[in-house]
């Protein structure tokens, strides 16, 4: 690398200012009559991340970071090689994997990464490209730690996305024709308290899901079975498992009524074991081994 001479600019930043290759694009703003000095301007070089352009009335001067750091164009800025604020790298992780990094974060994605040693041949249909990596659901990308962390805890940084969705994490898209689909494995949480909620796919079954923080922390929970009559259904209204007498009759359950009923206690024709009390048919259960009878269990 050529000595010039000492140049400094915005904060960190300590390079060399050299010739400009003539084979690199101008992008400095030009002189015109309304703007006779244009304002500061900075671009990295398209191939080198470790050099930079510095513009002075349209003409680039080819200038180079200290050892160790690498120019952004976010910041304007020479930072440390593959700190987070080293975003030319993340932006030509091939390139710099050859030169000898390890693991960048994705520039964009939070979730996904570039592991310089993983040599594996990529399916060109698939959706990782070379050296990319992806966190489980719903992990994302510490680009500090430089690991994939909890995504209450990873550092993603002020320019990276990270995607809430189970299907924004490519891993868990299909990746062949016999494949059930990602959205009913995996259903969203976006837009959803934490807590329990009924399967968007399965309605009125014993499916559920669970959510944090709009991820889906949980999509295989599944109801135990009901006090009575089999398989407890997990109820969208109440947010609970329930039986087959808490499910409406128009979503196949067997909810009573208490039309034309006085105030009191009723059994169900379909079990002598269930009973609901009217006004409300509210539904109760004898314990194991009891009926119904003369308005109690026995």
């Amino acid at each position: 690398m050529p000595f010039c001479a000492n140049f400094c600019v915005s904060f960190f930043l300590i390079g060399y200012v050299c010739s400009v290759p003539v084979d690199v694009p101008n992008k400095c703003p030009q002189p015109s009559a309304a703007i006779p000095a244009p304002r500061a301007f900075y671009y990295v070089h398209p191939d080198d991340c470790t050099s930079f352009f510095s513009c002075s009335f349209g003409v680039p001067h080819q200038t180079y970071c200290a050892p160790g750091t690498r120019f952004s164009n976010v910041f304007n800025a020479c930072a440390t090689e593959f700190s987070h604020y080293d975003t030319c790298s993340r932006e030509n992780a091939v390139r710099e994997c050859s030169r000898g990094a390890t693991l960048i974060g994705h520039p964009t994605i939070c979730q996904r990464y570039y592991n310089c040693s993983d040599h594996s041949i990529r399916d060109p249909r698939g959706f990782l490209k070379e050296f990319e990596s992806e966190c489980p659901y719903p992990q994302l990308f510490d680009i500090v730690e430089r690991r994939c962390k909890s995504f209450k805890e990873a550092y993603c940084g002020p320019y990276r996305n990270p995607d809430v969705e189970p299907c924004a994490y490519v891993n868990n898209l299909c990746g062949t024709s016999h494949c059930q689909p990602c959205n009913d494995r995996l259903p969203s949480c976006a837009g959803l308290s934490d807590g329990f909620h009924e399967h968007p796919l399965r309605l009125w079954t014993p499916y559920y899901i669970e959510c944090d923080t709009q991820r889906t922390i949980n999509a295989r929970l599944m109801c135990p079975s009901a006090p009575v009559g089999g398989a407890g259904i997990y109820s969208p209204v109440k947010k609970t498992c329930v039986s087959l007498w808490e499910v409406p009759r128009d979503k196949g359950g067997l909810e009573p009524s208490c039309d034309g009923k006085a105030a009191g206690k009723y059994r169900t024709d379909e079990n002598p074991a269930v009973y609901y009390t009217c006004p409300g048919a509210v539904v109760a259960y004898c314990p194991v081994g009891t009926v119904f009878r003369n308005g109690s269990c026995s």
